[in-house]
């Protein structure tokens, strides 16, 4: 039995299999077609290290592999739990394969979510500018390496930005840009004065970020990148960075911080009332900061009211305008709710 690179959702799983097939056809866990194939127990070296993060256990919270691998890095859920065990059990061999394991139990490494949870109200009610409750930066510093994205900022992607404005209005390139620092309002990634350029991974979502009523006119401008970026991905942490890429030691520490480094995707992400703007984008701003302390170009974030990414870019000198600014009226706004009980 052969698998593929579509039984994993793993970037470089993915690479290694097809740089090692030797051979194309209907894979047999995933049933794609015509695709570059595999014997499982290839990819033996690389699941072992994988493993080294859990023990076989017959505690009764103890979980299967495939259930712990897909819960921590999302890596089979391309396939039911049942095949994916399967595979797993070809992969690594009946001898070295057991029915339930727990994760390893060391966390002197890790950052725990409670410590940015104390940070963050610091930051809001006590200390803004020398807070007590800072966070290890060398190694956050070292975490952020592994959010590094590989698939946005390609030269030649394109990127929206959306303004409201009156019918007519001439918004120039410029006009589309960051804005004047002196304009600079304090945002999600930008603190007040200091001017970042927020822009979209599609049309729609980037207009759903103005929240623009009916009938309201809309400028959409779009953006292509002309030189590589290197952005800093916190969307989903969990799928964003390779286990099977990591060294032992990397691998766990990383695993033992896993949960810190979701929170800061959350960070960036959650929906956030107007009214509560000023304080709560605190936090998110701090963050911002620091990544471009570290040298990264910007950050990519979920949107939390569309269904694209958003990417804050810390310069623009690495974009440019490609086509004219489009002028476009909103006909319709949809609404989703709940009643709160």
């Amino acid at each position: 039995m052969n698998c593929c690179a579509n039984c994993f959702d793993d970037y470089y799983l993915a690479t290694v299999i097809e740089d090692n097939s030797e051979t194309n056809g209907k894979c047999d866990y995933c049933e794609s077609e015509a695709v570059p194939l595999i014997p499982p127990h290839f990819l033996v070296d690389y699941f072992e290290i994988l493993t080294s993060i859990y023990l076989p256990s017959e505690d009764p919270e103890a979980m299967s592999l495939s259930l712990l691998l897909n819960e921590d890095w999302e890596i089979g859920c391309n396939l039911n739990t049942g095949t994916f065990d399967g595979l797993l059990r070809r992969i690594l061999g009946d001898e070295y394969f057991y029915d339930s394991y727990v994760p390893v139990e060391d966390v002197a490494s890790s950052l725990d979510t409670r410590n940015w949870e104390v940070f963050r109200e610091e930051l809001k009610h006590e200390n803004r500018y020398f807070p007590k409750n800072i966070t290890d930066e060398d190694h956050l510093s070292w975490l952020l390496n592994f959010m590094s994205n590989k698939d946005f900022g390609t030269v030649g992607s394109l990127y929206y930005r959306v303004r409201k404005g009156l019918s007519g209005t001439v918004f120039s390139k410029d006009d589309m840009k960051m804005p004047p620092k002196d304009k600079a309002r304090g945002g999600r990634a930008n603190p007040l004065g200091i001017s970042y350029l927020y822009l979209a991974s599609d049309e729609n979502t980037a207009i759903a970020e103005v929240r623009p009523h009916k009938g309201e006119t809309i400028y959409v401008a779009t953006f292509e990148v002309i030189e590589k970026l290197n952005l800093v991905d916190l969307r989903n942490p969990r799928k964003t960075v390779s286990p099977l890429s990591l060294e032992e030691e990397n691998l766990k520490t990383l695993y033992l911080n896993l949960g810190y480094l979701c929170r800061l995707g959350d960070e960036l992400s959650m929906p956030i009332l107007p009214k509560d703007a000023e304080l709560e984008y605190l936090p998110s701003q701090y963050l911002c900061e620091f990544i471009k302390h570290c040298f990264y170009d910007g950050v990519v974030f979920k949107s939390s009211v569309g269904a694209g990414v958003n990417f804050a870019f810390f310069h623009d000198e690495k974009l440019e305008i490609k086509d004219n600014i489009s002028e476009n009226v909103v006909n319709l706004v949809e609404y989703d709710w709940e009643a709160v009980e």
